[in-house]
């Protein structure tokens, strides 16, 4: 299953969708990122993109990822953290955007 999550009018159109799947993921979480509002298509290639996973419950951050901004596409290797429901959080610059995913095995 894949998971989308649009931008909303509550930020004004502005940033990017994210799309992560499998949801549930086992070992894998693949990220794209598109529909990427001029702000941000502007960010410099040297700026970075962050990922967080958080426990649902308990809101500690699991695991986090770092990359160059210069690819929309992520694989995030999930495989050493246990069995749940998680909260990712991707973040360019200023925009940010989460989902649910639930590692299931």
């Amino acid at each position: 299953k894949t998971i989308t999550v649009q931008m909303s009018p509550a930020c004004g159109g502005m940033g990017f969708r994210m799309t992560a799947s499998p949801n549930p993921a086992i070992n894998y979480i693949n990220v794209t990122i598109d529909k990427e509002t001029a702000d941000v298509v502007k960010l410099s290639k040297i700026e970075t993109i962050s990922y967080r996973l958080y426990d649902i419950n308990s809101a500690t951050i699991i695991k986090q990822w770092v990359f160059d901004n210069t690819s929309n596409k992520h694989q995030l290797n999930v495989n050493d953290v246990k069995e749940g429901h998680y909260i990712l959080v991707v973040q360019k610059d200023k925009y940010q955007r989460t989902t649910q995913i639930i590692i299931s095995r």
